[in-house]
């Protein structure tokens, strides 16, 4: 019988740290994909006029599972088509003022610009390589926002706020705040579509204990942190504590379960055309 782990790779694993062997596994696996799309990343680097190109293939992976740039645009199309189907639903003229809230490289953004009607968007992420990317290659305006605290915009700027793959890696205090912040941003009646994980997804996350899935079953919310960037945390929301927790900042119009792309749910929230944040929602917000 072989020994199912030669002394090559007992060697590799005490010599080569377990990081740098997660990369190359990595590597590795993504090699074919990487040289399927040499070509259109090798057309995307030069200023072909009337080319809409893709982001390059590191900022792709920050929003989705690979770099694959097939992937990418499968995503992010059908991402974009699930929000407008929820948007259009709700009887709102087309265009307006919008805000994608999380937009990274703009895999919703290229999308959104490009439909017939076409919204005047602003991209807001804290991600800057990958918003000066977006402000070179798409119309529209792109802002630098701080991982924790306010957005730079007045009072009623928007009428429709998107947060795609946003909450879903946020646990409940950071996400008060945004809460509260977007409420303000959006106009009276303005509608904001966001995405969640729900309790039947908590099987992305093996590493949930006994207590998370304990509150997620009695509570409604778990939230795991991970051990790299922004995305590797994972929050879970069933569709009773968004009714009661973000119903303190909005009213619920509509919840898709997996009506985001057939797999996060998908949630529209109306801003009640007058009043305050409630007192409690308003001073919990403050504290996060």
């Amino acid at each position: 019988m072989a020994d199912p782990d030669p002394r090559w790779k007992r060697l590799l694993k005490t010599v080569v740290p377990a990081p740098a062997r997660r990369r190359l596994r990595r590597w590795q696996a993504e090699l074919p994909t990487r040289l399927r799309d040499a070509p259109g990343d090798l057309l995307d680097s030069l200023p072909l006029p009337g080319r809409v190109p893709f982001p390059p293939a590191r900022l792709r992976a920050r929003v989705g599972w690979t770099r694959s740039r097939r992937e990418y645009e499968r995503a992010g199309g059908d991402a974009a088509r699930s929000v407008l189907d929820a948007f259009g639903a709700h009887g709102n003229s087309p265009g307006g003022r919008w805000l994608d809230f999380g937009c990274g490289s703009g895999r919703l953004a290229r999308h959104f610009l490009a439909s017939p009607s076409r919204p005047r968007l602003v991209g807001a992420d804290v991600d800057l390589e990958a918003l000066l990317w977006c402000a070179r290659h798409l119309p529209g305006a792109f802002v630098g926002i701080p991982a924790h605290g306010t957005l730079p915009f007045r009072d009623a700027a928007f009428d429709v706020v998107v947060a795609s793959s946003v909450f879903t890696h946020l646990d409940r205090g950071p996400a008060r705040g945004w809460l509260a912040e977007i409420r303000r941003v959006l106009v009276p009646g303005g509608l904001l579509l966001a995405s969640t994980h729900s309790e039947r997804l908590a099987y992305l996350r093996p590493d949930l204990t006994a207590e998370d899935r304990r509150a997620l079953e009695q509570e409604g919310f778990a939230f795991r942190k991970g051990s790299g960037p922004f995305n590797d945390a994972c929050a879970f929301h069933t569709r009773e504590f968004l009714a009661r927790d973000w119903g303190g900042f909005f009213d619920l119009a509509e919840h898709r379960p997996h009506g985001l792309a057939g797999f996060q749910d998908l949630t529209v929230w109306r801003r009640a055309e007058a009043g305050a944040i409630p007192r409690e929602s308003r001073s919990t917000a403050s504290r996060s």
